[in-house]
């Protein structure tokens, strides 16, 4: 996770199923609550899928109580995973146009 700088990683048997995801977070749980830490199995978390159908605002929401989701494509695959980061980065890249704009009328 340090080496490509991954905050959590979902943890899959295959493209269809998921048993949960490990994160900084999860970790650092596991560790107060004084589990041995021998697989990663023992610091999962589990975790939202969401329908790569789900609407924009319900996915938004899910993400800031989750921290993280994962998103199932129509042929039932797991093609994504979203975090409060790519929300972040979303909006900017979405408000900073209007952002502009109304700084230029000043």
């Amino acid at each position: 996770m340090i080496k490509y700088n991954y905050s959590q990683l979902p943890i899959m048997n295959n493209p269809r199923k998921v048993e949960g995801f490990i994160s900084w977070r999860s970790i650092g749980k596991a560790k107060c609550l004084g589990r041995k830490l021998n697989r990663v199995y023992d610091c999962r978390e589990e975790v939202e899928v969401l329908s790569i159908h789900t609407p924009l605002l319900e996915v938004v929401e899910r993400v800031l109580r989750k921290e993280v989701v994962l998103v199932r494509d129509t042929d039932d695959i797991i093609c994504g995973i979203i975090t409060n980061t790519d929300i972040t980065g979303q909006f900017i890249t979405q408000a900073e146009p209007f952002y502009s704009l109304n700084r230029s009328k000043s």
